[in-house]
């Protein structure tokens, strides 16, 4: 992966720093410099790969909500065939929806600031499935509610 091969190359600008400090020399400005640069970069990638779940997920939310204000819901345009609720079921759902999103990216954010990479990873990886779980159990609960009944 890309943040390997640059974490091989800050391992051997480490060892060629060290090399200096052996021979009784300071490392070169630039060796130093490119250390620094290369820490940076892994650390911005680690924490963008962190933070992509919570955009995600709020750019979901948003999109759902702006879909709020359109006359059919973005969620009633998508699953129409499939469920077959009143109007207020529907705008009902897109707010459970918009929430649940809300919740997922703020349980990422809380997870990646306070968990190291290997648990956060842990954690990420056991919450994708759970979360399909709990948006099919929101819309089962709503759709139970908010059936619309055939004339």
């Amino acid at each position: 992966s890309h943040i390997e091969k640059l974490q091989k190359s800050l391992d051997e600008l480490i060892q060629d720093a060290a090399d200096h400090e052996r021979r009784g020399n300071q490392p070169p400005e630039k060796l130093v410099a490119d250390i620094d640069s290369l820490r940076r970069q892994i650390r911005d990638n680690e924490v963008f790969i962190k933070v992509k779940p919570t955009i995600g997920n709020a750019l979901f939310a948003l999109a759902l909500a702006i879909g709020l204000g359109f006359r059919e819901s973005l969620l009633q345009r998508a699953l129409t065939v499939q469920l077959d609720m009143t109007d207020e079921g529907w705008r009902v759902l897109t707010l459970c929806w918009i929430a649940f999103a809300l919740f997922l990216a703020a349980t990422n954010e809380l997870a990646w600031r306070t968990l190291d990479t290997d648990s956060w990873v842990t954690v990420r990886t056991a919450k994708a499935p759970l979360s399909i779980l709990c948006y099919i159990l929101i819309t089962r609960l709503v759709a139970e509610r908010y059936w619309q009944e055939e004339a």
